[in-house]
C-alpha cells in the first residue's frame, strides 16, 4: 500500500511502523479470515478488515503531504518527489506484473492460469496503466485474478500524480480548506453513486470515492504542521 515511510527528506516515525502493522494486520483478516465455515461472529469481525485499507490511505495520505510540505520550496521539487516516487514503486510493481502475466502462465497448468491469471491477462494493459480500479467498475465481467487487491495502488498512484502540484502552489490554509472539501466531495460522491442503485463496487473502488481517506491523512500532516509535541498532547490531554 503506502510506500512513503523512510523517504529520504522526511524524518522517520516510528509509531507508525505499528500503525501500518495494524493496518496489514486489519487486510489479511478480510482477505484471509472470511472463509465458509468459520463461525458468524468470525466472519462479522473479518469483514471489519475493510478498515484496514482505509488506515493505508491515511498513513498514505498524511506521509506523502509531510514530504510535500518540507520539500515546498525546493528547486528541485516536482522532480525530486517523482523520481524517487519512480524508483520506489515501479520496479518492483512492474516486476511483479511482468512475471504473473508474462512468466509464470507458460509454466503453469491451463487450469491454474485461467482461475488466478485469466482476468490479468486480458486486462494486462489496465493494471500496467494503474487504471485497475476504473477498469474493475466499467468494464462488466473484467477481473484480474491475483492482482485484483491492485485497485488500491492504483487510487494512490492517482494521489501522487495530482496531489504535489496543489502542495506546491497553495498556502496552508488553502490546503487545509481544500483537504476538507475533498473529504465532504468524496462523502457525497459515495452518496450520490448508491443512491443511483449503481452498487457498492463504485463506491468501493472509484478515486473519487475513496480519496477523502488521503486527504484525511494530508489533513493531519497539516495539522501537524510546525507543532510540538508538547502543543499536540494538549488537544488529547
Amino acid at each position: 500500500m503506502s510506500q512513503a515511510q523512510g523517504e529520504s527528506g522526511a524524518a522517520h516515525i516510528p509509531a507508525l511502523d505499528g500503525l501500518r502493522g495494524v493496518a496489514i494486520l486489519l487486510v489479511m483478516l478480510i482477505h484471509f479470515g472470511a472463509q465458509a465455515g468459520l463461525p458468524p461472529l468470525f466472519h462479522r469481525l473479518a469483514y471489519m478488515g475493510w478498515v484496514g485499507v482505509d488506515l493505508f490511505f491515511v498513513l498514505s495520505g498524511f506521509l506523502i503531504s509531510k514530504i510535500l510540505m518540507e520539500s515546498k520550496n525546493s528547486p528541485s521539487y516536482f522532480k525530486n518527489f517523482y523520481m524517487r516516487r519512480a524508483l520506489r514503486i515501479f520496479p518492483l510493481y512492474y516486476f511483479i506484473l511482468f512475471v504473473g502475466i508474462f512468466v509464470l502462465p507458460l509454466y503453469l497448468s491451463e487450469e491454474v492460469v485461467k482461475t488466478y491469471f485469466d482476468g490479468s491477462i486480458s486486462g494486462a494493459g489496465y493494471l500496467f496503466a494503474y487504471m485497475t480500479n476504473f477498469s474493475l467498475v466499467f468494464i462488466p465481467g473484467l477481473t484480474f485474478g491475483v492482482f485484483g487487491h491492485f485497485w488500491s495502488l492504483a487510487i494512490e498512484e492517482h494521489f501522487y500524480l495530482l496531489w504535489p502540484a496543489v502542495v506546491k502552489w497553495q498556502g496552508k490554509n488553502r490546503l487545509i480548506a481544500i483537504c476538507t472539501g475533498i473529504m465532504a466531495f468524496s462523502l457525497l460522491t459515495r452518496i450520490g453513486w448508491l443512491s443511483t442503485g449503481q452498487g457498492w463496487g463504485g463506491a468501493y473502488l472509484l478515486t473519487f470515492c475513496r480519496i477523502d481517506s488521503l486527504a484525511c491523512g494530508a489533513l493531519l500532516a497539516l495539522w501537524i504542521d510546525g507543532r510540538s509535541q508538547e502543543e499536540m498532547l494538549r488537544y488529547f490531554v
